[in-house]
Protein backbone atom coordinates (compact mmCIF):
# COMPACT_ATOMS: atom_id res chain seq x y z
CA UNK A 1 0.00 0.00 0.00
CA UNK A 2 0.93 3.46 -0.49
CA UNK A 3 1.92 5.62 2.56
CA UNK A 4 1.01 8.78 2.32
CA UNK A 5 2.72 11.23 0.44
CA UNK A 6 4.27 8.33 -1.58
CA UNK A 7 4.44 8.61 -5.35
CA UNK A 8 2.92 5.75 -7.36
CA UNK A 9 5.89 4.76 -10.07
CA UNK A 10 3.98 2.16 -11.86
CA UNK A 11 2.25 1.80 -14.49
CA UNK A 12 -0.58 -0.96 -15.50
CA UNK A 13 -1.74 -2.25 -18.51
CA UNK A 14 -4.66 -4.53 -19.73
CA UNK A 15 -4.77 -6.50 -22.83
CA UNK A 16 -8.17 -9.15 -23.57
CA UNK A 17 -6.55 -11.52 -26.38
CA UNK A 18 -8.35 -12.57 -29.56
CA UNK A 19 -8.23 -15.44 -31.44
CA UNK A 20 -7.26 -15.33 -35.21
CA UNK A 21 -11.09 -15.01 -35.76
CA UNK A 22 -11.43 -11.71 -33.41
CA UNK A 23 -13.67 -13.43 -31.14
CA UNK A 24 -12.43 -13.01 -27.44
CA UNK A 25 -10.67 -15.85 -25.62
CA UNK A 26 -11.94 -14.80 -22.02
CA UNK A 27 -8.62 -13.98 -21.02
CA UNK A 28 -7.09 -10.73 -19.22
CA UNK A 29 -3.46 -9.76 -18.78
CA UNK A 30 -2.18 -7.05 -16.55
CA UNK A 31 0.95 -5.69 -16.64
CA UNK A 32 2.28 -3.58 -14.21
CA UNK A 33 6.02 -1.94 -14.82
CA UNK A 34 7.69 -0.81 -11.66
CA UNK A 35 11.28 0.12 -10.97
CA UNK A 36 12.29 -0.99 -14.18
CA UNK A 37 10.79 -4.53 -13.44
CA UNK A 38 7.39 -6.22 -15.30
CA UNK A 39 5.00 -7.72 -13.40
CA UNK A 40 2.38 -10.13 -14.95
CA UNK A 41 -0.74 -11.47 -13.77
CA UNK A 42 -3.52 -13.64 -15.85
CA UNK A 43 -6.72 -14.84 -15.86
CA UNK A 44 -8.30 -17.62 -17.79
CA UNK A 45 -11.79 -17.99 -18.79
CA UNK A 46 -13.43 -21.55 -17.49
CA UNK A 47 -15.75 -23.54 -20.01
CA UNK A 48 -19.05 -22.72 -18.34
CA UNK A 49 -17.79 -18.86 -17.09
CA UNK A 50 -19.00 -15.93 -19.02
CA UNK A 51 -16.82 -13.37 -20.18
CA UNK A 52 -16.55 -10.04 -17.51
CA UNK A 53 -13.76 -7.70 -18.36
CA UNK A 54 -14.05 -6.00 -14.44
CA UNK A 55 -13.65 -9.47 -12.71
CA UNK A 56 -11.43 -10.51 -14.89
CA UNK A 57 -9.22 -7.52 -15.31
CA UNK A 58 -9.08 -7.21 -11.17
CA UNK A 59 -8.24 -10.78 -10.83
CA UNK A 60 -5.29 -10.56 -13.37
CA UNK A 61 -4.10 -7.41 -11.63
CA UNK A 62 -4.28 -8.95 -8.10
CA UNK A 63 -2.30 -11.96 -8.96
CA UNK A 64 0.48 -9.53 -10.66
CA UNK A 65 0.55 -7.21 -7.34
CA UNK A 66 1.21 -10.78 -5.23
CA UNK A 67 4.15 -11.02 -7.37
CA UNK A 68 5.18 -7.70 -7.07
CA UNK A 69 4.78 -8.53 -3.10
CA UNK A 70 6.74 -11.97 -3.48
CA UNK A 71 9.69 -9.76 -5.06
CA UNK A 72 9.99 -6.98 -2.71
CA UNK A 73 9.64 -9.69 0.09
CA UNK A 74 12.56 -11.53 -1.71
CA UNK A 75 14.85 -7.89 -2.11
CA UNK A 76 14.24 -7.37 1.96
CA UNK A 77 15.43 -10.35 2.80
CA UNK A 78 19.11 -10.78 3.70
CA UNK A 79 19.28 -14.12 3.08
CA UNK A 80 17.60 -13.86 -0.23
CA UNK A 81 19.08 -10.69 -2.15
CA UNK A 82 21.59 -10.54 -4.37
CA UNK A 83 24.37 -8.06 -4.16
Amino acid sequence: MLQKGEKMNESVNYYYPRNKDGQRMGHSIAVIQKEGKVFVGFSLLGKGDKFNRKIGRAIAESRARKQIEQYENRKNNPFTAKN
